[in-house]
């Protein structure tokens, strides 16, 4: 008897045992400052990334060489491909008049500017703002000089929880897209 009413307890209890769904997240554009570019098709390649933060977890530093995961929170898509799409559409907005494409889209055109961005650290720093730290470079097509400058931002978290990081990382690929367009329209 005892030991059929603990076989109908058990699909009561294994429901409470389960771990939670994890929450999606995404970055999103920010509104910037426009510039005036003679460059009219930008090509932006693929995004470099270090491979810790290629994952689907979101991540925050916990310390000067460790990292803590963020339990139940993930990334929607890809981090590198996400960061690029988000680029793209910050700097399409801050480059009126220009056409911006990734180069792992489905579009193929001939550019008159190449932008590359290879990003060495992108996390909240222990218990402060978010760290972007990354190296730009810029070319005009073809064989137009390439100048490249690595850029340091940080953005604050205004808020606790994942939902202020990502937004506080958006406006840190924002402030990024800000250099960008700088170096495009000057190139």
């Amino acid at each position: 008897m005892l030991r059929r009413r603990a076989l109908l307890a058990l699909p009561v209890l294994l429901p409470a045992c389960a771990s939670p769904e994890p929450e999606y997240f995404r970055l999103s554009a920010v509104p910037g400052a426009t510039r005036r570019s003679r460059r009219r098709v930008v090509e932006l390649r693929s995004v470099g990334l270090p491979r810790y933060l290629d994952r689907a977890e979101i991540l925050r530093a916990a310390g000067p060489n460790r990292l803590d995961l963020l339990s139940g929170d993930r990334w929607g898509e890809p981090l590198a491909e996400m960061i690029g799409r988000v680029l793209g559409q910050d700097l399409t907005q801050r480059l009126p008049g220009s056409t911006v494409f990734s180069t792992g889209g489905a579009l193929s055109i001939d550019s008159d500017a190449v932008a590359e961005v290879e990003i060495q650290r992108f996390e909240q720093e222990e218990g402060g703002p978010v760290l972007l730290l990354a190296q730009l470079a810029v070319q005009a097509v073809p064989r137009g000089r390439r100048t490249a400058r690595m850029v340091r931002i940080q953005a604050p978290v205004e808020g606790t929880g994942t939902a202020a990081l990502v937004a506080a990382m958006s406006r840190a690929l924002g402030q990024l897209a800000d250099a960008l367009a700088e170096r495009l329209a000057a190139a």
